[in-house]
């Protein structure tokens, strides 16, 4: 070593190289595109990095949608949670930066799934995060409500006839309709 008069000092930076991934969601009502309120809430994603990735990496993205526009998106892991500063509105994308390289499995929490929305393709992600792709990788999930909850309208339109609404005896005519569920699939 050196040694001098006074204090010597050595110091050490250990640096990671980093880069990122996104997550992009698309919501569907009967699987098609939408920004429908019924799918208004707070959708959760876990990052969890693969066995090799130094330093290990496990965070949760909570993803905020109110009429089809990301409203807030909140980045959590073991010691913080953070505002994401970089998501796009309209684009539903998050990107989550200073990821040490190497691959990660990206899931949706389903349990956070209400109002009879489901996940379309249950498979968890994996990405490979570098450090300068040609382009970010990008995990999307895909969110449908395959119903619309209403009442049907009905009505009933008679002719030739001439009808008043009420039977021989003066009382209300009714009419009973069954009503069949046709598969659009």
């Amino acid at each position: 070593g050196i040694i001098g008069i006074g204090k010597n000092e050595l110091i050490i930076k250990n640096t990671v190289d980093t880069g990122s991934l996104e997550i992009k969601k698309k919501l569907q009502l009967n699987g098609e595109d939408t920004t429908d309120s019924s799918l208004n809430g707070t959708y959760a994603f876990t990052i969890v990095s693969k066995a090799g990735v130094t330093p290990a990496v496990n965070k949760t993205v909570n993803l905020t949608f109110v009429d089809g526009i990301i409203t807030a998106a909140k980045i959590k892991d073991t010691d913080s949670t953070e505002e994401a500063k970089s998501f796009e509105l309209t684009g539903g994308k998050v990107q989550i930066d200073n990821l040490p390289l190497g691959d990660y499995i990206v899931t949706e929490d389903q349990s956070t799934l209400t109002n009879g929305i489901h996940l379309v393709d249950t498979t968890p992600v994996t990405i490979t995060v570098e450090k300068t792709p040609s382009e970010i990788p990008t995990a999307t999930f895909i969110n449908n409500k395959p119903y619309v909850e209403k009442v049907p309208e009905i009505s009933k339109q008679l002719n030739g006839v001439n009808f008043t609404g009420t039977d021989s005896n003066g009382k209300p005519i009714s009419f009973e309709f069954t009503l069949t569920q046709v598969s659009t699939s």
